[in-house]
Protein backbone atom coordinates (compact mmCIF):
# COMPACT_ATOMS: atom_id res chain seq x y z
CA UNK A 1 0.00 0.00 0.00
CA UNK A 2 1.38 3.72 -1.49
CA UNK A 3 1.56 6.05 1.30
CA UNK A 4 -1.29 7.97 -0.38
CA UNK A 5 -3.93 5.57 -0.25
CA UNK A 6 -2.74 4.23 3.24
CA UNK A 7 -3.40 8.26 4.47
CA UNK A 8 -6.77 8.09 2.59
CA UNK A 9 -7.32 5.03 4.65
CA UNK A 10 -5.79 6.66 8.03
CA UNK A 11 -8.81 9.52 7.05
CA UNK A 12 -11.46 7.81 6.62
CA UNK A 13 -10.92 5.55 9.61
CA UNK A 14 -10.41 8.44 12.07
CA UNK A 15 -14.10 9.89 11.47
CA UNK A 16 -16.03 7.78 13.94
CA UNK A 17 -19.07 7.78 11.44
CA UNK A 18 -17.54 6.36 9.01
CA UNK A 19 -15.98 3.70 11.37
CA UNK A 20 -20.18 2.77 12.05
CA UNK A 21 -20.88 2.32 8.51
CA UNK A 22 -18.13 0.30 7.77
CA UNK A 23 -19.55 -1.89 11.02
CA UNK A 24 -22.97 -1.82 9.18
CA UNK A 25 -21.96 -2.87 5.93
CA UNK A 26 -19.62 -5.62 7.21
CA UNK A 27 -21.82 -8.47 6.83
CA UNK A 28 -24.43 -7.06 4.32
CA UNK A 29 -24.78 -5.06 1.22
CA UNK A 30 -27.18 -1.37 2.16
CA UNK A 31 -28.16 1.30 0.22
CA UNK A 32 -27.21 4.89 1.10
CA UNK A 33 -30.88 5.15 2.29
CA UNK A 34 -30.63 2.49 4.58
CA UNK A 35 -27.20 3.47 5.93
CA UNK A 36 -28.64 6.53 6.49
CA UNK A 37 -31.73 6.11 8.20
CA UNK A 38 -29.33 3.73 10.81
CA UNK A 39 -28.30 7.65 11.58
CA UNK A 40 -31.59 8.95 11.73
CA UNK A 41 -30.15 11.41 9.12
CA UNK A 42 -31.02 12.39 5.66
CA UNK A 43 -28.89 10.81 2.66
CA UNK A 44 -27.11 13.68 1.83
CA UNK A 45 -25.43 13.82 5.20
CA UNK A 46 -24.21 10.49 4.97
CA UNK A 47 -22.62 11.06 1.18
CA UNK A 48 -19.52 12.69 2.26
CA UNK A 49 -18.60 10.12 4.19
CA UNK A 50 -19.23 7.30 1.90
CA UNK A 51 -17.35 9.11 -0.38
CA UNK A 52 -14.41 9.50 1.73
CA UNK A 53 -14.74 5.76 2.34
CA UNK A 54 -14.84 4.63 -1.30
CA UNK A 55 -12.07 7.48 -1.78
CA UNK A 56 -9.84 5.38 0.81
CA UNK A 57 -10.96 1.88 -0.89
CA UNK A 58 -13.03 0.23 1.76
CA UNK A 59 -16.73 0.40 0.42
CA UNK A 60 -17.85 -0.14 -2.81
CA UNK A 61 -20.92 1.77 -4.71
CA UNK A 62 -23.15 0.08 -7.70
CA UNK A 63 -20.97 2.11 -10.18
CA UNK A 64 -17.47 1.25 -8.96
Amino acid sequence: MNESVQAMVLHALAERRQRAILRLVDDRELAAGEIARSFEVMRPAISPHLRVLREAGLVKSEDD
